[in-house]
């Protein structure tokens, strides 16, 4: 009776660690979807080329990591507007400079709002990393699963 009762002890406890690891698993790839379409809306809305200039950085700090974006001067209808995404990573300030120029594209609706190839292409290989290691970790979880059901014994085998 003690084994049944260890053996159900054991079964629920595998069952948690693969609900979980399958939630887990669903959410890495959902945040990254989310991440992609954010980036794909973006470049959707930003339809007129302009020519900016990085005048400055934004500057991150979490724990002992800083990260950089770059932040753009521009005009469009005769009005000067700055503006930096909301993408920081450590390798932009390596890769843009101050005094530099890049075609951006701009919302029209909302200049504030632009579409920098670098910078959006950063966005979406956060995106697909996310998606990537939730798909991992979902085909993980199935594999420990299915290893799990061929390795456990059957009753006809006691």
């Amino acid at each position: 009776m003690d084994e049944d009762i260890k053996s159900l002890n054991a079964r629920k406890s595998f069952i948690f660690i693969i609900i979980f690891l399958a939630l887990f698993g669903a959410i890495f790839v959902f945040v990254g979807s989310i991440v992609n379409s954010s980036a794909l809306k973006t470049y959707d809305r930003c339809t007129v080329l302009v020519e900016a200039t990085v005048i400055d950085f934004s500057k991150s700090v979490n724990e002992d990591t800083v990260s950089y974006t770059p932040i753009f001067s521009y005009i469009y209808h005769n009005e000067g507007y700055e503006s930096h995404s909301n993408m920081y990573s450590s390798s932009f300030k390596k890769k843009y400079k101050v005094g530099d120029t890049y075609i951006i594209k701009i919302n029209p609706d909302d200049p504030y709002e632009f579409y920098e190839e670098g910078i959006s292409n950063s966005s979406r290989i956060l995106g697909n990393i996310f998606r990537l290691v939730g798909l991992l970790i979902l085909v993980l979880d199935v594999v420990i699963f299915i290893v799990k059901i061929i390795k456990t014994p059957t009753k006809t085998e006691y």
